[in-house]
Order: C-alpha cells, then structure tokens, then sequence
C-alpha cells in the first residue's frame, strides 16, 4: 500500500494568522486553501510504499538534523505559476540558498524511496512558497484584487511529514513525524 507524502515548514503563528486571515472566502470560482494546511512545502515525496516509509524517514532526520535554523521571508502575495495563466494565488518568499540546500539534500537523500511519476519534478530551481488559493479559470484573477500584507520573516526551526490524503471536500493532512533543525 502506498501513502501519498509530502515534508513542509509550518509556519509561524503570526504569518499563519496573517496569511490565514487574509484568505479569500466565498468568491465565485476560488477554492482556499483552509488555514490548517498553510504550509512551505519542501519536497512533495508522492506515493511511497508504507514498507519504506520508517526508512526514508530516518533519512530525512539525518538531513533536517544536519541543518541549522534559517529564515525565510515573506514577500508578497501574487498570482502563480511564474510566466503562465494565473491558477493559483501564492504567498511568495524571497530566495533562500538554505532553503535551496535543504531541498536538494532532501531529495538526494531519499530519491531510491521515490515513484518518479508521483514526486516532485527536480529540473527547477526550489522557490519558497505557500499555495494560499486555487482559481477555476485564469480569467478570474482580472476581476480579483489581491490585498497586499507587509513583509515578514519567519524562522524555521523544524520539519514535518505529512500524509496527504485527498477528499471530495479538500486535501486532508496529517502529520506522521516531525524534525528539528540542528
């Protein structure tokens, strides 16, 4: 059997509020994403066997123990993806060469655990983000006008993995394991 993984950063409890408050509710063609499930997201694992799931964790571990803390700082609201019709609304952040780091250990270090036709493409640089709404159409985003929210840093002191279990209603995450940073 297998379990659809992701590893992500929470957030601070004063972005979270910040971003989770600033949520557009009942517009016509945005589906939020719900305040619970703002998260950065580090590496998307896909659909992992559960037999390698306490394996790849230990790697994991290994990886997030060998990192210090850092900061990420939020940037902007904006639309997304980068040079297309906009599908989604992001909370952007700016560059961050730990983050970077980060990513790409976590991939070199648990890529035999992987389903490539399920995981996160590696061909692109990471980019620091929080998926904040989906939109039914591009067109929407004309008639949408994004509030903007002052920057802020957050310093991320941990990890979690999460199984991403999806549902008529929404995704359902839950947390299976959590890591701190050196």
């Amino acid at each position: 059997m297998k379990k659809r993984l992701f590893l992500a950063i929470p957030l601070s409890e004063s972005l979270l509020d910040r971003l989770g408050n600033a949520l557009l509710e009942g517009v016509q063609g945005v589906r939020r994403t719900e305040k619970q499930n703002l998260h950065v997201t580090v590496y998307f694992f896909g659909d992992v066997e559960e037999s390698k799931i306490a394996e790849m964790s230990g790697k994991i571990k290994e990886v997030v123990a060998a990192t210090p803390p850092f900061a990420l700082e939020f940037k902007r609201i904006k639309y997304a993806p980068p040079n297309r019709p906009p599908r989604m609304i992001w909370a952007d952040f700016n560059e961050n060469n730990a983050y970077n780091k980060l990513v790409q250990a976590i991939y070199a270090n648990t890529k035999a655990y992987l389903n490539p036709k399920s995981a996160q493409e590696t061909d692109r640089e990471p980019h620091p983000h929080i998926t904040l709404a989906r939109l039914k159409s591009p067109a929407i985003a004309k008639n949408l006008k994004l509030e903007p929210i002052p920057p802020e840093a957050m310093t991320a002191l941990k990890c979690q993995l999460f199984v991403s279990e999806l549902t008529p209603q929404g995704p359902l995450y839950t947390v299976i394991n959590e890591y701190r940073f050196a």
